[in-house]
């Protein structure tokens, strides 16, 4: 034992030894006949990615950094390289990230679970109101800062443990501006990815980051250019990456986005002209020249963008070359990832510490695995109860402590989301519901969810259900529920009746015991008590009347890993379910069994995207008189050509093809992406059991009925917009303006 004991303290002295020598390593040379040098970078969202360029030069001639300024883009670019990342590095980081994950919450819908995602389905607008402590509210920013968060905090975890911005490899600092005052906030020391993520939080679209009781926003905002921050850290001469553009005079003032737009810049360019003002003759300023047709949101230029910034240092290097240091080498970050030696939770929330235990993997005594904990973070936000998931690691009594932070949204507990659908064919078929969905989350301290919803137009719902999950994993869950619906139906011509009108009324009193495979599985059994009445021919002289009280029994898989829901680039949604239907609870013999498939894949490269869809339900009876489910078919991507729901009956094939191409060059929900796109779909309903005394058919190609359209899509803040041409025969063919669908 004693030998070793002598072994173990040998090894620690040594790994002692490499450490100390590595951090002296990430010091830049102490040489006090030079004068020091500092860098100032500031902010201008993707056109801030030039001071990559401008750092691989300055690498490239040996000139010392020995502070960092930087605002916004800016900061965030300066920071990671005071870390000790070569430019190298950071140009591959921002050339591969997807920046249009960065720019909302839900991208990573993948690891969101099977709950949220099917909440997503129906409701597509962006943002909710809020309601708590008796007033309603909105959220402090549309987009939260959950994947910035955390990838600012993957790219600076080596140096997580520095809280003194002075003993990075390079000195640095980040300028914000606090909301409250106006003031400029210069940021020196503590969580070094929250300090960068508040340098850049766009104010209306970002939220602010609380930082020491004060909310933070872009520093671009106060001091776009921070020469006097660096000059104060120490700096004798200062290198300018400036990136700043005049205003554009030619542009209109027709809108509040480009007023904002523009008052903003002016803000910005007025604060940086006056630092501009301050450099002296021994400053170098670098100009990127950066091509109009680049906005400050076209990320994915990214290369284009770094080269304007290698170029305006070639076009300095005669001055700069004069600050060429032989013998310096640039920083390093450290080389080893802390180890962790406990594990703490910081939970503002009414959600029990076990449930946020179970999904975090990270071990004790085990160097951090960055990789499982981001997707252990990503998981624990993708269960809907948080505002923000952060964590951090602390020094304390010499222990690397990782603590996991969850905030409450600040506006809930309360939440209301609005939708609004339209489905025309510009002619004789105008379709709409609006509906209103109010969720109380969380419910208790093992996320139970009370949800309600009210529907108005052509389906008309009053529907609340109570979603308690059973364990702290979250995978078991019950959810009773009850519901009010009715929705009416016009039968075209295709069922030898001219605009009769169909309504179903049903009230629906149901309970789910489902089980949570994965985030993206999910099986379920369910009973439900169906009353309904079927009303056909209510705006003639005549009706017939069906009332029908049905005892059903359910079992569904789901499977979804769709991107997103409304222009999917990649994923499937699947759906399978048989229900057992009874007259009678004591009945042994059912009176109705109902089987019924959805399948629907997407595959993309570059800018295009493929779909498969197929569809198909079926029917067994002894009775036709038992049978009271029924489906549709007509309308866009469905039939195209044909009226909304014109095909009635109680089997079901349908197949299509869609092809999609994205026309914008950026899929970021705030560019407002749009499409070109095209379908071709086969199917038809066949009345086998002659529900509403339609003409009965076999399933064959002959019956089968063949459609195509053509169409530009835009992906909305409100949801998804189309504007379409269907084609069926000359007899069927329509223009469709659709609004809030989606269409899988």
């Amino acid at each position: 034992m004693a030998n070793a004991n002598s072994f173990s303290i040998k090894w620690v002295i040594y790994l002692f030894i490499i450490i100390s020598n590595s951090a002296n390593a990430n010091q830049p040379p102490s040489d006090s006949s030079r004068p020091k040098i500092g860098l100032v970078l500031p902010g201008g969202g993707a056109h801030g990615l030039a001071h990559i360029g401008v750092l691989k030069q300055l690498e490239r001639l040996n000139i010392p950094i020995d502070y960092i300024s930087g605002s916004s883009m800016g900061a965030v670019i300066g920071g990671l390289y005071a870390t000790g990342l070569s430019a190298s590095q950071i140009e591959s980081f921002v050339i591969h990230v997807n920046w249009d994950q960065t720019f909302t919450d839900s991208s990573t819908r993948h690891f969101f679970s099977f709950r949220q995602k099917s909440k997503q389905l129906n409701y597509f607008a962006q943002g909710e109101l809020g309601y708590g402590n008796g007033r309603f509210k909105l959220p402090n920013g549309l987009i939260q800062g959950q994947q910035q968060a955390t990838i600012l905090k993957g790219m600076t975890l080596a140096s997580s443990t520095i809280k003194d911005f002075d003993k990075l490899p390079i000195p640095f600092r980040a300028v914000a501006t606090d909301v409250k005052t106006g003031e400029e906030v210069v940021l020196k020391s503590g969580n070094l990815s929250q300090a960068l993520r508040a340098s850049m939080a766009v104010p209306g679209i970002f939220a602010p980051v609380l930082i020491d009781g004060r909310y933070l926003v872009d520093g671009g905002v106060t001091n776009n250019t921070p020469i006097n921050v660096v000059r104060e850290m120490g700096a004798d001469i200062v290198i300018v990456s400036d990136i700043h553009t005049p205003n554009d005079p030619k542009m209109e003032m027709d809108s509040y986005v480009n007023i904002g737009g523009q008052i903003l810049s002016g803000m910005i360019n007025a604060n940086s002209l006056r630092q501009l003002k301050t450099l002296k003759s021994k400053d170098i300023l670098i100009r990127p020249t950066i091509p109009n047709s680049i906005s400050p949101t076209s990320f994915n230029d990214a290369k284009e963008i770094i080269q304007t910034g290698s170029q305006a240092c070639l076009d300095q290097q005669a001055p700069l070359k004069n600050l060429s240091h032989s013998s310096y080498t640039s920083a390093t970050p450290p080389k080893t990832l802390p180890i962790i030696d406990a594990i703490e939770f910081h939970n503002e929330t009414h959600i029990s510490n076990d449930v946020i235990r179970h999904m975090v993997h990270q071990e004790v005594g085990t160097p951090i695995d960055r990789t499982q904990l981001e997707t252990d973070i990503t998981r624990l936000y993708g269960l809907g109860f948080f505002e923000l998931v952060t964590y951090n690691i602390e020094k304390i009594d010499q222990k690397n402590v990782l603590i996991i932070h969850t905030a409450p949204p600040s506006w809930g507990p309360h939440f209301f989301k609005l939708k609004f659908n339209l489905a025309s064919n510009l002619d004789d078929s105008n379709l709409f519901n609006i509906g209103v969905r109010h969720t109380y989350i969380p419910a208790n301290n093992l996320g139970g969810e009370w949800q309600n919803e009210i529907g108005v137009g052509q389906t008309q719902l009053l529907k609340t259900s109570f979603y308690q999950p059973l364990s702290f994993s979250q995978k078991t869950y019950i959810e009773p529920s009850f519901q009010l619906k009715k929705q009416n139906y016009t039968l075209g011509t295709e069922s030898n009746l001219s605009a009769v009108q169909l309504e179903q009324q049903t009230m629906t009193p149901k309970l789910e015991l489902g089980y949570n495979l994965s985030p993206t599985w999910r099986a379920a059994i369910s009973y439900e008590n169906e009353l309904g009445d079927i009303i056909l021919g209510r705006y003639t002289s005549s009706q017939i009347k069906e009332h029908y009280n049905d005892h059903i029994f359910s079992f569904r898989v789901q499977h979804d890993n769709l991107d997103q829901v409304t222009f999917p680039r990649r994923g499937t949604l699947l759906n399978m379910s048989y229900h057992n239907t009874f007259d009678r609870l004591d009945q042994q013999a059912s009176k109705v069994i109902e089987y019924k498939g959805l399948l629907s894949s997407y595959f993309s490269y570059q800018r295009h995207t493929f779909n498969v869809h197929l569809e198909a339900t079926d029917i067994e009876a002894k009775n036709s008189d038992d049978i009271h489910r029924f489906y549709t078919l007509g309308g866009f991507q469905r039939l195209s050509g044909y009226s909304e729901d014109e095909l009635i009956g109680n089997q079901l094939l349908f197949a299509k093809v869609k092809y999609l191409y994205r026309l914008s060059a950026s899929t970021n929900p705030l560019d407002f992406p749009y499409y070109l796109g095209a379908t071709l779909e086969a199917g038809n309903l066949y009345d086998k059991y002659n529900l509403t005394t339609g003409t009965s058919s076999d399933i064959s190609w002959d019956n089968t009925k063949q459609a195509g359209s053509i169409f530009i899509g835009m992906n909305t803040v409100m949801g998804p917009l189309y504007f379409a041409y269907g084609y069926h025969n000359s007899q069927r063919q329509s223009l469709y303006l659709y609004f809030g669908h989606a269409l899988n």
